[in-house]
């Protein structure tokens, strides 16, 4: 896999953005500094970047899309205030 996929998909940032990380040397891969369009095995090597964390594999957590129209009445977000209705409430609980 691509080190910058690689870092993308464990959500620390964009493609393009752990290519700047790369090429300016803020990556490393088993402590070493890495290059730009370096390939990894994410079983066995280590990502850290500098200043940051130690990158874990992705997840192989299956992304769901729903498409939905929101309720008048409904906020889209995850926190709740006191008396907001959040659209979570209308999904199932499973």
């Amino acid at each position: 896999m691509r080190l910058n996929k690689y870092i993308s998909q464990s959500g620390y940032c964009s493609r393009r953005k752990a290519d700047e990380l790369i090429e300016s040397g803020k990556v490393m891969v088993n402590d070493r500094p890495a290059k730009v369009g370096e390939k990894i095995e994410p079983e066995v090597d280590t990502v850290r970047i500098k200043g940051g964390p130690t990158l874990s594999k992705p997840s192989k957590r299956r992304t769901i899309l729903i498409a939905l129209n929101k309720p008048k009445g409904y906020v889209c977000s995850k926190n709740r205030d006191q008396s907001s209705r959040v659209v979570y409430d209308l999904l199932p609980e499973e």
